[in-house]
């Protein structure tokens, strides 16, 4: 699955419950079974601004919240 198609799964998630899901909720959402391809999946989107971290929490940029 495309990192674009996996932030829309976000973003609508995010916009249906106001919260980040968890890793695990992530890898369902994603199809993969493994939290360490979730794991890459968030640095990459942290790295290119659309994702942060607040605590140990993740938390949406301004650019996540654009798309």
């Amino acid at each position: 699955m495309e990192d674009s198609l996996r932030l829309k799964f976000l973003k609508q998630y995010f916009e249906h419950n106001r919260v980040m899901p968890s890793y695990r909720e992530m890898g369902q959402m994603f199809g993969v079974k493994s939290v360490n391809s979730v794991y890459k999946f968030v640095n990459r989107m942290e790295r290119d601004g659309f994702l942060k971290r607040v605590g140990k929490r993740l938390a949406p940029t301004d650019d996540f919240l654009t798309l």
